[in-house]
């Protein structure tokens, strides 16, 4: 059984109930409210907008953020579209309880990409930085398979636990297929992290991987706004964006694309980088992280992570 909703994605849709949980003068917003420093134009969209549940359009660029009233106006929709969603994820789990297959069912939670309310300048998705990147990944798993028990040695899980390592989506199918005791999923990217239920400390990937392109730019010139690429043929991309993300960092490079060969330019002369450091992030304030672009004080780092990038979308 899969069940999806649009909420939270603008524009937001919940029963004022849901506003209600929320007192609008006490939610916080974002104080890194503009592009950070050192990072390229070509990371920022133009094709972005804040619109009120009235219609009225709010202009902002990424020098100059929205006023801070009508962040939290944003913010406040927000959160009840969230919880709003929640409401209609106890309602399946409650049905899954009433049928008595709650212990029988592996449960998956995930979203299909981050959101931005704010930082960086930045409203909804469309961009390489963590916040759109990012996605919240939690699995119930009330019990497994003998077969995958045998398999992966699992004499204990831990539950209720959280993981710092690095998966990425495409391994929740190989995942899922390991822990109901399936074959392994053949011709998949994913690979099967099972082995975290029982010691979620554990090493897994070291790098995850993102792109996102832009279009709608003069040719030759990095330093300038994106366009929305939204309907727009891969043949008429004019860069692309590709990310990796370890522990520690987020690296970034734009890329000119080739619209004949629909390859990046990894050896041009030109691109633009953009470095940030995640020492220390524990992911309770999305506001403290890649707010200043680090790839001209750090260029080794930058090159090392470059070349695993170029090694992993090749």
């Amino acid at each position: 059984l899969m069940t999806g909703f649009r909420n939270p994605h603008a524009p937001w849709a919940a029963p004022q109930r849901m506003y209600d949980l929320y007192d609008e003068n006490n939610i916080g917003i974002a104080t890194n409210n503009t592009l950070p420093k050192g990072t390229p134009l070509i990371a920022w969209s133009k094709q972005l907008n804040v619109k009120l549940a009235n219609g009225t359009n709010f202009p902002f660029s990424y020098d100059k953020p929205v006023p801070d009233w009508v962040q939290r106006d944003q913010r406040h929709a927000y959160y009840a579209a969230v919880s709003y969603v929640d409401e209609h994820i106890g309602a399946i789990l409650d049905e899954l309880e009433r049928l008595g297959e709650d212990q029988d069912t592996i449960v998956v939670f995930h979203a299909d990409h981050g959101y931005h309310l704010g930082e960086h300048g930045y409203w909804e998705k469309k961009s390489n930085f963590d916040l759109a990147v990012r996605v919240p990944l939690i699995i119930k798993l009330p019990g497994i398979t003998q077969q995958a028990k045998n398999r992966h040695s699992l004499s204990s899980l831990n539950t209720g636990k959280k993981t710092g390592a690095l998966v990425d989506l495409v391994d929740v199918f190989p995942t899922l297929s390991s822990l109901a005791g399936l074959p392994k999923p053949q011709g998949v990217d994913g690979k099967d992290f099972s082995h975290l239920f029982e010691n979620p400390t554990a090493s897994w990937r070291s790098f995850a991987y993102h792109q996102y392109p832009a279009c709608g730019m003069k040719s030759g010139s990095f330093n300038q706004t994106r366009g929305g690429c939204n309907n727009v043929p891969k043949e008429e991309f004019d860069y692309m964006g590709y990310s990796l993300r370890t522990k520690e960092w987020r690296y970034t490079v734009w890329l000119v694309w080739n619209q004949t060969s629909l390859r990046p330019e990894w050896d041009a002369s030109e691109s633009e980088e953009e470095l940030y450091s995640h020492h220390g992030d524990d992911s309770e304030d999305m506001d403290k992280w890649e707010n200043e672009n680090l790839a001209n004080s750090q260029p080794q780092i930058a090159a090392a992570l470059r070349k695993q990038l170029r090694m992993g979308c090749e």
